[in-house]
Parts: C-alpha cells; sequence; structure tokens
C-alpha cells in the first residue's frame, strides 16, 4: 500500500472510529453512572479515572484548536469540551472565553481545561525574535521576558505557553533558526534555564504563572536537508554535546512539558521514540514533564512510513511515550478500540491521564 493510500485509509479509519463515538456508541454510552463516582473527591486522581470511560479517558489526552477539532469530529470547541476534551489549543486571547469553556468541563463532570498558546515571545506586547534576544548576552533581560511573556499569557486565559525553544541551530538553512538562541550550546542552556525560571516563576500555581514547554525535543533544527519533516544523522556524541545542554537545563530548572519534534533521530520519529521520549528525558531530570505532541505529527507517522493508518499511529505513539495527542485526533478516534482490542492496557492509559491531571493540579486549575 502506497503511503498516500495508508494515510487515506487511516483518514476512513479515524472518521468512521469518531462518527461511532459521536452517536453515542462508544464505551460507556447510554450507561448509568456509578453513584459512588458522583461523591469521588475530583483530585483523588486514581479514582476519578477510574469511573471514567474509555472515551473520556482519550479525550483527556487530546487536544484540538477551534477548526481542526470541528473537521475532525463534526463538533464544536464546545461541544468536544463537554464530550471530554482535556486541552483547547490556540484558542484566541480572550480570558472570557476561555473561563467559558472551562465552566462547561465543570458543569459536565470534567477535569479543568488545559489552553496554549505560542506565545513565547508575549501576547500583546510582542518581544524580538528568540535568536535577537540571544545577541543580547542579558540573562535577567531575558528571564525578564519570559515573565511577562507569562504573566499575559496567564491574563489571556492560557495555562501554558509552547516555548521554550531549546533546538540547537544547526544551519541557516533551516527557516527556523530564528526560533532558536544560536549555535552555542552552553549560552542556549542558560537562556533556556532561565526562561523556564522567568514562565514558571516561583510556583506553577501562581496566577501569572504557566507551565513552560521545551521543543523541539530533540535534534530538530538539524534535519539533512534544512526541512522541517526529515530526519537527522546525529552521533551520540554530537547529541549529548550540542543538543542535550538546553534540554537538560530546561528540565533542571522545572519545565512541567516537552514536545517531540516532527523528525526523526537515528531513524526513529521522535513522537514514538520510546528511548528518547522515557530513558533519555529521565536521565536529564524530565521525569515529571507531560509531553504535548508536534501539529499532526502523531499521524505524520504514516508519511514516515511506519505507521499504516492513524490508529496504528495512535498505537505507536502512545508506546513511545506520548501524553497529548496535538491536532491529529488518533488518541481521540482510536485509543477506545486499542484497550478493547488488547493492544493497550486501560491501566497504562489511566496512568497516563493521571500525569496529566497531576499537571492541571499543579497549575492550581482545580
Amino acid at each position: 500500500m502506497s503511503k498516500a493510500a495508508a494515510a487515506r485509509r487511516g483518514t476512513l479509519v479515524a472518521v468512521g472510529a469518531m462518527a461511532l463515538w459521536m452517536s453515542g456508541a462508544g464505551d460507556g454510552a447510554g450507561q448509568q453512572a456509578d453513584p459512588a463516582c458522583a461523591e469521588v473527591d475530583q483530585t483523588d486522581f486514581k479514582s476519578v479515572v477510574g469511573c471514567m470511560s474509555l472515551d473520556e479517558l482519550a479525550a483527556q489526552l487530546s487536544a484540538f484548536n477551534p477548526p481542526i477539532g470541528e473537521r475532525l469530529t463534526g463538533n464544536t470547541l464546545e461541544e468536544n469540551v463537554r464530550a471530554g476534551l482535556g486541552t483547547a489549543m490556540g484558542v484566541t486571547a480572550n480570558p472570557a472565553r476561555l473561563r467559558e469553556l472551562q465552566q462547561v468541563a465543570q458543569e459536565n463532570g470534567h477535569p479543568p481545561l488545559l489552553s496554549f498558546a505560542d506565545t513565547e515571545r508575549g501576547v500583546r506586547t510582542i518581544l524580538p525574535s528568540s535568536l535577537a534576544q540571544s545577541f543580547t548576552w542579558n540573562l535577567d533581560l531575558v528571564e525578564a521576558g519570559g515573565r511577562m511573556a507569562a504573566r499575559e499569557s496567564a491574563i489571556s486565559g492560557y495555562t501554558g505557553i509552547l516555548g521554550p525553544v531549546a533546538d540547537h541551530s544547526c544551519t541557516n538553512r533551516n527557516g527556523r533558526s530564528m526560533e532558536t538562541k544560536g549555535e552555542s550550546p552552553w549560552l542556549a542552556a542558560l537562556y533556556v534555564d532561565r526562561l523556564v525560571r522567568g514562565m514558571q516563576g516561583d510556583a506553577l500555581s501562581d496566577p501569572d504563572s504557566v507551565a513552560a514547554t521545551l521543543k523541539h525535543w530533540i535534534g530538530y533544527q538539524c534535519a539533512d536537508d534544512g526541512t522541517d519533516y526529515t530526519g537527522a544523522t546525529i552521533s551520540d556524541l554530537e547529541l549529548f554535546e550540542t543538543h542535550v545542554p538546553p534540554f537538560e537545563a530546561g528540565f533542571r530548572a522545572g519545565a512541567a512539558m516537552y514536545m517531540p519534534a516532527f523528525t526523526q533521530l537515528g531513524g526513529v520519529p521522535m513522537h514514538m521514540n520510546a528511548a528518547v521520549n522515557e530513558r533519555l528525558r529521565r536521565l536529564l531530570g524530565g521525569e515529571g514533564a507531560v509531553s504535548i505532541g508536534d501539529h499532526t505529527a502523531d499521524t505524520e507517522l504514516i508519511e514516515h512510513g511506519v505507521a499504516g493508518d492513524v490508529c496504528d499511529a495512535a498505537l505507536k505513539t502512545f508506546q513511545g511515550g506520548l501524553h497529548i495527542s496535538l491536532q491529529g485526533g488518533t488518541y481521540w478516534a482510536c485509543l477506545p478500540a486499542l484497550v478493547r482490542d488488547g493492544l493497550i492496557s486501560r491501566e497504562a492509559v489511566e496512568a497516563r491521564v493521571i500525569e496529566v491531571l497531576g499537571l492541571k493540579q499543579a497549575l492550581g486549575l482545580y
């Protein structure tokens, strides 16, 4: 089967699964709620996830922006939140709207929403590019910029920032070099450390603090042809001397989240690279960090040639350690069936959701 045919087949599988769920034929549809679940403390996460249907668990591990969510599910963002969507992406900076969505989640018995945007450089007050900031050699100034970005993001209703970028700039052929902190791993590590501290403040639960998301994990700017989507050939020595330092600095500063890259490392796409997402991350101090996928990168495992369809991509990304599927809809469409078919255990899905709920608690959303 060609990649294009596999992609079309995968899309049909996903759309069919979503339609089945939204028509009420999914796990738990039409069943009476367990009366005991109504009495569960919402921060007793083990009991909370035990009371969730498979569909609700999958929704907690999914993230959509309004147009993509509507295209994939046929429902508005508000309707998806009512169904249990765990993360809202790219909602226009509108605190009243985000408060409404939080209210919808609460009224329907769901955990609070995470909400993210690419606001490393601010929301209303836009800072110079990351590369331009690195030219200042002024760590205090860069940290102050991160603090400002966090305050503006929090005021806008966001719970996190999809940044800071911790990539090493390998070549200016890559059009995203301006997002990096330059070519010095040492200097980039200092900036990333200070940006994480600026964004997350003294405590994530502070009203003007947000979750920092290290990206793009790892080797993203070094694709062999200078593009976003191909592989990078990086030796272990280069990986640890050049690419690891900024990420390690961010993890050890307490970064709450990280985002795997679109690219491959050693031939394995990062969204399914368990060796890096689990073992290397923990080695660098990121034990508690929650991962959020890059834009549709889970479905793009089909284009990488390693997944046959959307549900195969969901299986591989879950096994690779991804917490939240962003814009691809793979978890939303496929996790319940993967559990019912015995390919993923319910306990493993519950454990992943508990980690996401722990982040929500740390952010003070409860």
